[in-house]
């Protein structure tokens, strides 16, 4: 017979028994996109080894624009909307030093950023891609249940389908094991679920903030 519970982040003390039951399925969740496209991973950029920190928040290109242009001095962002390619210029000869941010922007790591006034993008923009997925991290569920891994770690259940910022993420946009519920094997040694602690991840393993807000996932064992 299942039984079903709510792994919440906040209240994450369970004391599931798992006694007869052989698997875990997460079956449904509910996720808020309340977090940011620019945060501590992706807003350091560096001109001529001057480092400036952009302002950890969600940019559009055009707030995007307004605040490179405010904070840094001479310096102009041209997106250019029917090639969607990022030109950055100032008045004289610089030197771009590739960091994430300028991933955000279109520049590759190989494109050559030195004595030039004015550098444009490789690729096209996309001031989300660093959250595009979002993956579903637990670091002590491993040491309860045996369970295929899946992406990047050994802790990564499912990730998360980009959609628009400020809405609720529900079950159907994860992309997880055959597409479908994630279904867990239970360890035959574990006897009980004292907790479980999940964490929002981003492609390169960051922790994702969502600010204070309450990540819910439905569970059942049978």
């Amino acid at each position: 017979m299942r039984q079903y519970f709510v792994i919440n982040s906040n209240n994450n003390n369970l004391n599931v028994d798992l006694t007869n039951f052989n698997k875990l399925v997460i079956y449904d969740w509910s996720i808020p996109y309340t977090f940011y496209n620019i945060y501590s991973y992706n807003n350091s950029f560096n001109i001529d080894g001057n480092i400036y920190t952009i302002p950890i928040k969600n940019y559009d290109i055009n707030s995007l624009k307004s605040q490179i242009e405010t904070q840094i001095a001479g310096t102009t962002i041209t997106f250019d909307i029917p090639t969607f390619k990022t030109t950055i210029s100032r008045a004289a000869n610089y030197d771009l030093v590739y960091t994430p941010f300028l991933d955000l922007l279109g520049f590759t790591s190989t494109q050559t950023l030195t004595g030039q006034n004015s550098y444009t993008s490789s690729n096209v923009y996309n001031l989300n891609k660093h959250i595009d997925n979002v993956y579903i991290n637990s670091d002590n569920l491993h040491n309860i249940l045996n369970y295929k891994p899946l992406n990047i770690n050994n802790y990564t259940h499912g990730y998360i389908n980009n959609i628009n910022t400020g809405n609720f993420i529900f079950g159907n946009t994860i992309t997880n094991i055959n597409n479908n519920d994630i279904v867990l094997s239970i360890n035959p040694n574990s006897n009980y679920i004292p907790n479980i602690t999940c964490n929002l991840h981003d492609y390169y393993n960051n922790i994702i903030n969502v600010n204070g807000q309450n990540v819910i996932l439905f569970c059942y064992i049978e």
